[in-house]
């Protein structure tokens, strides 16, 4: 009725007057309005041909109307300029409170942001053309800076105050900040620039460290202030870790029915970024998420609240931060098959899932009884999720994840798809949009799904060796990444290595300038790194000794001695047994390897070691063959002899 009534009625402002047009608008805020552009429109004109009437509201009121208009998405020109400019008069004739400046520069970051990103924003300028709305949103801009500028002086000065005053009571105690404001002001900083900020940075996160403001931070809060974090790549660990703490704390101690999951994921995706993988700060946030899952009362509509997007965020979450939660990550799945989460599923949230899943199931030792049920789940997710591949717009991005994926999963049900995505990848010069880390997995997984399709294409194709697709893909990754080898790492190399002499691709173009950066990044090789290469190298026939040398000095270091394992070793031996290469010293280091854990060896690791051996005409450690056989067989005295053994390959991926 009101508004319908102030639409007939152009002397509305002399009617209800400044007050009551301020506290009309932040009605509207509050009853989200949004809809009501024409009125907004007629307001605005109003307050543009009678701007005095501004003159006559308190900073307070006018804080409100700024934050009002920005609730509703909407930013006249003319008239935020005005209240802009009647409320820097304010601030000289009276000092704001805190409260009224961070609402001001969260509404001018929240409408430069929308407007910006052309999302919901609505900004009405003079004339309406692209040039006049592009200056106005810089002005807009301008103007929710030096608002942002002030409030930093404000911040600064009172902690200045307060550390020189030593008497409490004299202290300074109209200007003081809560978890809300200090999300507000995080979220200004990231929108206006101030991203190397630190002396503010450094304030902000004593006064949310103390005792008054983090026991009372809000969920939502905490999700402002990490995200804040994220968006400016700062790390303060302490503030990650009381943050944690409250959270953890809210999701024991708090009702979360009615939490919501999109928050869950903001948090979660913040701080897998932030921290390294496996930092203890890491287990606030996952032993929460577990906790709100596992609640009876909050699990329900906590799921129901679950879109694709959220789930497949929260589960990245998971395995970024290596959290095996065979409950959690079961149900987070389920709930990803669901009708209603597939309609809305992108391939972005679709490949993030399969990643994410496929990751966390690699992470289970074997010790979790219900792996199998998992392995189905998984299934599953391939089979729905891999049509949302096919028919949803793809990234670079997405398909070297599924890729991936489908490769360590051992998913080959469907070649199609993983045809798709690698000729998508290697089409238009879209590796060029991934990392090489991405590059190489990509690569990676062309030589893992040839490993298991060969023999099932063959039977389909009648027997007739037919090449894969994926491998003229292949080599276009591998042309490529020659291009950016100054990024590629130790394990970058040992899987671009790996993937080509899997995929039988030799061609001295490709092959020669990849060895020479192994050869350059030795030093850096893991045991399992050194060991991939040198297999790689046995079967792309790489006879160099110099190269030879330089991985076994690699490998005769202790601490690459004290980190290997027996498969490791085993592989080792037979790709230097490949390679004619004869060295006593790194025989008998790595078979001493091998005895000391020949307990987690398979007998075929043993027998190609020992055929190692005879090949480059060493004899093996008597204690290999008798540890082994006294182990694994239950003989005892089994003598020398060691010529039984056959050369069966075992891959280093094969795990």
């Amino acid at each position: 009725r009101l508004i319908l009534a102030a639409s007939e009625n152009d002397l509305l402002l002399d009617q209800v007057g400044a007050n009551g047009l301020s506290e009309m608008v932040w009605s509207m805020a509050i009853l989200n309005l949004k809809e009501e552009t024409a009125f907004l429109y007629s307001i605005c004109n109003d307050l543009n041909e009678r701007q005095h009437f501004l003159d006559q509201l308190s900073s307070h009121d006018l804080t409100n109307l700024v934050w009002s208009f920005a609730r509703i998405n909407y930013a006249h020109f003319g008239v935020m300029m005005s209240i802009s400019r009647a409320l820097r008069k304010q601030i000289t004739i009276q000092k704001p409170t805190s409260y009224d400046m961070c609402r001001t520069c969260w509404a001018f970051a929240h409408l430069v942001r929308k407007i910006e990103s052309r999302s919901q924003g609505h900004l009405v300028s003079a004339v309406e053309s692209t040039y006049t709305v592009r200056n106005d949103l810089a002005e807009l801009r301008h103007e929710g800076r030096a608002m942002l500028y002030r409030l930093r002086r404000l911040v600064l000065d009172t902690e200045n105050t307060r550390k020189d005053t030593d008497n409490p009571e004299n202290r300074d105690t109209t200007f003081v900040l809560h978890s809300g404001q200090i999300a507000d002001i995080y979220w200004a900083l990231t929108v206006f620039g101030y991203r190397n900020d630190m002396e503010l940075c450094s304030v902000l996160n004593e006064k949310l460290l103390s005792d008054d403001v983090i026991s009372l931070c809000s969920i939502q809060s905490i999700a402002r202030i990490l995200s804040a974090h994220r968006s400016m790549k700062i790390l303060f660990p302490d503030i990650i870790e009381g943050m944690g703490k409250r959270f953890l704390h809210l999701a024991v101690n708090e009702d979360l029915r009615f939490f919501n999951s999109g928050i869950l994921a903001q948090i979660l995706h913040a701080v897998v970024e932030l921290l390294p993988t496996q930092h203890y700060s890491l287990s606030f946030y996952f032993e929460a998420t577990s906790l709100i899952m596992r609640t009876d009362k909050s699990a329900g509509s906590f799921f129901a609240s679950c879109n694709a997007y959220n789930i497949s965020m929260i589960t990245w979450a998971l395995a970024v931060g290596r959290w095996f939660d065979a409950s959690l990550i079961e149900n987070l799945a389920i709930r990803m098959l669901e009708h209603d989460v597939l309609e809305t599923s992108t391939a972005s949230s679709a490949s993030k899932m399969l990643w994410s899943y496929t990751t966390l199931i690699s992470l289970d030792d074997g010790s979790y009884s219900g792996n199998f049920g998992m392995r189905c789940t998984q299934t599953k997710l391939f089979e729905q999720l891999g049509n949302i591949l096919l028919t949803e717009k793809l990234t670079p991005i997405d398909a070297s994840h599924a890729m991936w994926a489908m490769a360590k999963a051992s998913f080959a049900t469907n070649f199609g798809v993983f045809d798709h995505l690698a000729e998508f990848l290697g089409h238009e010069k879209k590796y060029e949009e991934v990392s090489v880390k991405q590059l190489s997995q990509a690569l990676w997984a062309c030589g893992k799904m040839v490993e298991f399709e060969d023999p099932i294409r063959a039977q389909l194709d009648g027997n007739v060796y037919a090449a894969p697709p994926y491998i003229k893909s292949a080599v276009i990754f591998a042309q490529h990444l020659l291009t950016r080898t100054e990024e590629i790492n130790s394990k970058d190399i040992s899987q671009i290595m790996w993937a080509l002499a899997r995929l039988k691709i030799q061609k001295p173009e490709i092959v020669d300038p990849l060895i020479s950066v192994a050869a350059d990044l030795v030093n850096s090789c893991s045991a399992q790194e050194a060991s991939n290469l040198l297999w790689a190298f046995s079967k792309l026939n790489v006879s160099d000794d110099r190269i030879s040398i330089s991985f076994a000095e690699r490998i005769l270091c202790p601490n690459i001695l004290e980190r290997m394992n027996a498969q490791e070793a085993a592989n080792i031996l037979y790709a230097y047994a490949k390679l004619k290469f004869r060295n006593r010293q790194v025989f008998a280091d790595v078979s001493t390897v091998l005895i000391q854990q020949v307990d987690t060896a398979t007998s075929q690791a043993i027998a190609n070691a020992l055929w190692a051996h005879e090949q480059v005409n060493l004899p093996p450690p008597k204690e290999l063959f008798d540890k082994w056989a006294r182990e694994k067989l239950g003989i005892i005295g089994v003598g020398d002899s060691y010529g039984y053994a056959i050369d069966v390959e075992t891959d280093p991926y094969s795990n």
